[in-house]
């Protein structure tokens, strides 16, 4: 196949948009300093992608490519993290950001160039990337607080900081900040601590929350004891000039909140104690908030309550009660120490002039730090609120669930949450954004055929080693528990050599929901890890190659990290094909004279997983021979009582079995007994014939194996 037009662009702004480069590239071999290459992809199958590298060399003669020359044709155009995009004829290969334009010249000045080299826009994403702030804080702040205390500050903190604008801080008395919650409440990252009876977090407010008609006042409470007496404590006290009402407060007893609501005379204006209700007891985390809003009457006030994590919202009335007289506005807010608050925990005392839904599924959610959200939706959802593009392989909905979102970076969150599912992030090649591969969509797939005699070049080296091997496998959850799976067995097994390979030991810490998935998490990675067969580090598709037509030059141009090549006409001195090789990563070489792919490719068959009436069959667990008819295609063998006696359902068959080696095929096979004979009708049909001596393992060709 002939060579497509190599086309380099770089984006010059909306004005200008993608112009075409393609003139001063230097696309003599890339071995000579010339030409395109592009890595992209990762190392290995357990590994995170890495930023996608794309190095160009621009022809530099005129100062087109000096960002600082203002004689330069590009100049106030290009600059730290221009877009450049390659493509090849209609493919296109990278689409990375170039952050910077290194001149470079000969003495005599004849030569001058530019070694560009782009990166994907995870490099750019993980540079000085601060930890995005916790689920409920960036939810809160988007209402526009008036006040608003987070009370998540570190533990040497003096006093609590605003999140509000307008408000510097706020006021304290006996509080200790940092305080670790852990998973029971999920989103936040720390906690305010009562430490005396006399302790007390307070809040001035921003002037302007009576502007729209509408008020609240939230915060979150975990009592460390059950209050003992039906005569409640203080709790929260919010003060109100220039309504009916000059200040309404909040106390819990041994069985209700109480919501008190008073005059500027101190006189009761509203009373209502209102049992916890259920999922609300002040011994878990409770979200409280106070409603006010002006009403064709005066004012409507409610007070409305949720036990973090559960379905069930409540409230002093529902639709609240009306009072006479104006709204007001909020002055300032307190939360109080008393005997019930002693080493209370307090979280996000905020202030809004709209409405906080407290009463909605959705921020019932928010307050889990979306515990319990399936992998490819939390992709999904950080990816839309940092404004990265991603497009998303295969169904979230059959991805893991997650445990609640800590407070990360954002690429370290988006590999965390990818490490739960088991599947591939990585870059964009069409833009500049991110990928997501499901596992789901690694199972099972249809591989592309690739001839070792028309379609591979030098380097091809398959690596039979260790790298790869982990017979030992320890998953933990973040704060929860653990799990273990062991190989104890098999030839990559934790017993000491030639029985095994010794001991290959890794621990993996996840976010998911529960200690329950830990099992098989444990168990997937193990099986991963006990994969007996070769890898391939280096595997060269030269598309330029004679034996490459347009249609197979196009197929494996699409080929991306997890697609999987199905290797054959292998070489005698290598196992029978076809292999199956899943695809992690590659080098891509653009230039003059060629167009070659470098793929780093890892065994396939373990992404091979049972499916309902598919071709895989439960595996043998102790059968072998113990005599054989080549004459009449017959043999005997014998299994262990665990293993139990094979099929002899005639409905099984015909059935691939796997005998030293060989892959044969059974027509049937008789006998209700652990002896039992099998009647063949093919073997060698992998292309390997062996001769059978008694003891020789049997077993069925394609193993099932459960999915995670």
């Amino acid at each position: 196949m002939g060579l497509l037009p190599l086309t380099v662009a770089l984006y010059l702004g909306d004005d200008h948009g993608w112009v075409d480069v393609t003139d001063d590239v230097r696309v003599a071999a890339a071995d000579s300093g010339g030409g395109v290459t592009i890595v992209r992809g990762r190392a290995a199958e357990a590994t995170d992608a890495d930023p996608t590298i794309c190095t160009v060399t621009l022809k530099n003669v005129d100062g087109s490519y000096s960002p600082r020359n203002p004689t330069g044709k590009y100049y106030g155009l290009i600059g730290r993290n221009t877009p450049m995009r390659v493509s090849m004829g209609p493919s296109t290969r990278a689409v990375v950001e170039v952050s910077s334009w290194p001149p470079r010249w000969d003495r005599s000045g004849a030569d001058v160039w530019v070694p560009v080299q782009g990166a994907g826009v995870l490099r750019r994403l993980s540079q000085g990337a601060a930890s995005l702030r916790s689920p409920l804080r960036r939810t809160f702040i988007s209402y526009n607080p008036a006040a608003y205390l987070p009370l998540e500050d570190g533990v040497a903190a003096a006093r609590p900081a605003s999140a509000a604008d307008g408000i510097a801080h706020g006021t304290s008395r006996d509080v200790e900040f940092g305080v670790d919650v852990g998973a029971a409440f999920g989103g936040t990252a720390a906690a305010a601590r009562m430490t005396t009876t006399k302790a007390m977090i307070a809040t001035p407010v921003r002037a302007g929350t009576d502007a729209n008609g509408h008020w609240s006042v939230g915060f979150y409470m975990r009592l460390a004891t059950q209050p003992h007496s039906p005569s409640g404590q203080l709790v929260m006290r919010v003060r109100v000039t220039g309504g009916s009402v000059a200040r309404y407060e909040l106390s819990v007893t041994d069985g209700s909140y109480w919501w008190r609501a008073y005059d500027a005379d101190d006189n009761v204006v509203a009373n209502r104690n209102v049992l916890y209700g259920a999922g609300a007891d002040p011994t878990g985390w409770v979200a409280l908030a106070l409603q006010v809003q002006t009403d064709p009457v005066g004012t409507r006030w409610a007070g409305v309550w949720h036990g973090v994590g559960d379905s069930n919202f409540w409230a002093t009335v529902a639709g609240g009660e009306t009072l006479a007289g104006p709204i007001g506005r909020v002055t300032s807010v307190e939360l109080h120490g008393s005997e019930y608050a002693l080493d209370a925990l307090f979280a996000h005392l905020i202030v809004t002039p709209t409405e906080l839904p407290f009463v909605r599924n959705a921020f019932r959610i928010v307050s889990t730090g979306f515990a319990s959200e399936r992998a490819g939706d939390r992709i999904l959802r950080l990816t839309a609120e940092a404004g990265v593009a991603v497009e998303m392989v295969g169904d979230p909905s059959l991805t893991e669930l997650c445990g609640p979102q800590r407070a990360a970076p954002l690429v370290e969150l988006l590999q965390s949450t990818a490490r739960v599912d088991g599947g591939i992030l990585q870059e964009s090649r069409s833009v500049l954004g991110l990928v997501y591969r499901t596992r789901h969509s690694l199972y099972n797939q249809t591989p592309l055929p690739i001839s070792y005699a028309g379609h591979i070049s030098e380097p091809f080296e398959p690596v039979d080693d260790d790298d790869a091997v982990v017979n030992d496998v320890t998953v933990s959850r973040v704060g929860g528990s653990s799990a273990r799976a062991t190989a104890t067995s098999g030839p990559l097994s934790t017993a000491a050599p030639p029985r095994g390979v010794g001991i290959y030991d890794t621990s993996v810490q996840l976010d998911v929901h529960d200690d329950g998935q830990l099992p098989d998490q444990a168990g997937w990675r193990l099986h991963l890890g006990t994969v007996d067969e070769a890898r391939y580090p280096q595997m060269r598709l030269d598309l330029t190659a004679p034996g490459y037509d347009g249609d197979l030059a196009a197929a494996v141009a699409a080929v991306d990290a997890g697609d999987v090549l199905a290797l054959t006409d292998l070489p005698p001195w290598l196992p029978p094909g076809p292999t199956a090789a899943m695809v992690q990563g590659y080098t891509e070489v653009l230039d003059a004279d060629q167009w070659a792919i470098t793929v780093n490719a890892t065994p396939a068959a373990p992404w091979d997983v049972a499916v309902a009436d598919g071709p895989q069959r439960v595996g043998a667990d102790g059968s072998a021979i113990v005599a054989v008819s080549d004459s009449a295609l017959t043999m005997t063998m014998t299994s262990t009582a665990v293993n139990g006696a094979w099929t002899v359902d005639p409905a099984d068959f015909p059935m691939d079995l796997r005998v030293g080696g060989e892959r044969v095929t059974a027509t049937g096979i008789t006998g209700t007994g652990l002896t039992q004979t099998v009647t063949l009708s093919a073997r060698a049909v992998n292309g390997v014939s062996r001769s059978w001596p008694d003891g020789t393992e049997v077993q069925v060709w394609a193993p099932a194996v459960t999915p995670l």
